[in-house]
């Protein structure tokens, strides 16, 4: 995930956590230096970091950060995996909570115009191909749900 800081990190750090029985584990990539300047007055530019940051949450044992330090980019690998899976399942989530709020406009006597229920049947299949974005999914360009007209009966 893309972050910023005031020091720059290195490739690993590890911490150990709840009681010794977890470890936190931060991989860094694409570390660079950046500086930002305040627009709405005349002070100096901050100077700071900006980096990926992936992080991991295994048990601790002794030797992890043995084991981390020797294959650290296995490691950042699986780490990019567990970031992307996660993002993944959340987005799906997110898209099939939409899809269910629009279930009602496609039963066949809902009280909505045939124009309403086609608006509905496009944008309920953008949903359902939310996954196949190329930037998916980092980047999801959602689509907008269309309004509802009563029919008239």
């Amino acid at each position: 995930m893309k972050a910023t800081g005031s020091y720059k990190p290195e490739a690993v750090e590890y911490e150990v956590i709840d009681r010794g029985r977890t470890a936190l584990i931060r991989l860094y990539e694409n570390v660079t230096e950046c500086t930002e300047q305040h627009s709405d007055d005349d002070s100096p530019a901050v100077m700071g970091w900006a980096f990926d940051r992936y992080t991991l949450t295994p048990p601790h044992t002794e030797d992890l950060l043995a084991r981390v330090l020797a294959d650290t980019q296995a490691w950042l690998d699986f780490a990019k995996r567990e970031e992307r899976d996660t993002l993944a399942t959340e987005v799906r989530a997110q898209r099939n909570a939409l899809l269910d709020g629009t279930d009602r406009t496609q039963i066949p006597d809902a009280d909505i115009a045939e124009c309403c229920r086609d608006d509905f049947r496009a944008y309920r299949q953008a949903l359902r191909d939310i996954p196949e974005q190329p930037g998916f999914p980092y980047d999801v360009a959602w689509p907008d749900e269309p309004g509802v007209e009563k029919s008239v009966r």
